[in-house]
């Protein structure tokens, strides 16, 4: 609900489908994250908010076959009729929120021998009597588990912050195996084990793309009812948000404003660019005596030593 409620008929709240990608950089010893929106799908009733996304996810995943992908969302996609999307990328998977409530079954049993159908799942688990670990103010337990979203195994992972009354329990579903995690996206041999609930603790820069896109990008003011413009708008602020995240690793000479926040390069761009029309036009006018419509292009600024890194 992005739009701004001021009391007119004329704007109205509107429930918006996007998808970001964060992108891992290895840098001074780190990994660092860069988040960018790949695009925005306003929901009308037409689809459901599971097939807007996954029209999301088959848009950009054929720029992205040489990657191996993590799709991470909240709990209200992790189901059945979005997770069947893997079936269709071998290089997607998922990390996501589940319900607390999901149904849980143990793996496959062995063949009885017995006749008739064998049985697809084990007996029904509770999370309750999961093996739990205490990691800094939580208590963490992953298991291997059947579920009715997916036909595959998933892992399990369940955290609490009292296991005797299992108060604020979250649960979050995986179809990443555990040792990939930790020899393919765990970059520091010495560190630690990671777990599912840190690998997701990622989906959080989508978050800050957010607050700051409503904040300081206009994304709440739009005064149209078309639904293709609303979409159209949205993309625009998308691609100007990007533009300035990524410029900075695209072009060395602003390698000094690599990991700045979004507004702080947005308002050093937007300041040089004012300085660079203003100033050239000022001078062509005081040479010729005449109005120049022309722009130049712009030479790198020569401010960026004396900006905060």
């Amino acid at each position: 609900d992005h739009a701004k409620h001021n009391g007119s008929l004329y704007m109205n709240g509107h429930q918006i489908v996007s998808l970001a990608m964060t992108i891992p950089i290895y840098k001074n010893n780190e990994i660092n994250y860069l988040t960018i929106p790949l695009g925005y799908k306003l929901y009308d009733k037409n689809f459901t908010k599971l097939e807007l996304s996954k029209i999301l996810i088959r848009n950009v995943m054929p720029e992205l076959t040489e990657f191996q992908v993590i799709a991470s969302c909240d709990s209200w996609y992790t189901k059945k009729n979005f997770l069947n999307i893997l079936s269709e990328y071998d290089n997607l998977k998922i990390i996501g929120g589940l319900r607390s409530d999901t149904v849980l079954y143990d793996l496959k049993p062995n063949p009885t021998g017995k006749r008739g159908r064998p049985r697809k799942k084990g007996d029904r688990l509770n999370y309750r009597n999961f093996d739990f670990k205490k990691q800094n103010n939580f208590f963490v337990a992953t298991k291997k588990c059947m579920t009715n979203l997916y036909d595959k195994p998933v892992f399990i992972t369940v955290t609490t912050t009292d296991i005797n009354k299992f108060t604020s329990v979250r649960m979050y579903l995986s179809t990443v195996e555990i040792d990939d995690i930790n020899t393919k996206y765990n970059r520091k041999p010495k560190q630690e084990s990671l777990n599912l609930y840190e690998i997701y603790n990622v989906r959080w820069n989508i978050e800050v793309m957010f607050y700051q896109q409503k904040n300081f990008w206009s994304f709440g003011e739009y005064m149209i009812r078309n639904k293709i413009a609303i979409e159209k708008y949205f993309n625009l602020i998308g691609v100007a948000y990007s533009a300035v995240i990524l410029i900075p690793f695209i072009n060395k000479n602003f390698q000094k404003l690599q990991f700045c926040s979004p507004q702080e390069i947005k308002y050093t761009f937007g300041e040089n660019i004012k300085k660079e029309l203003i100033f050239s036009k000022l001078l062509k006018i005081e040479e010729i005596k005449e109005n120049l419509s022309h722009l130049r292009y712009l030479r790198p600024f020569k401010d960026l030593d004396n900006l905060a890194s």
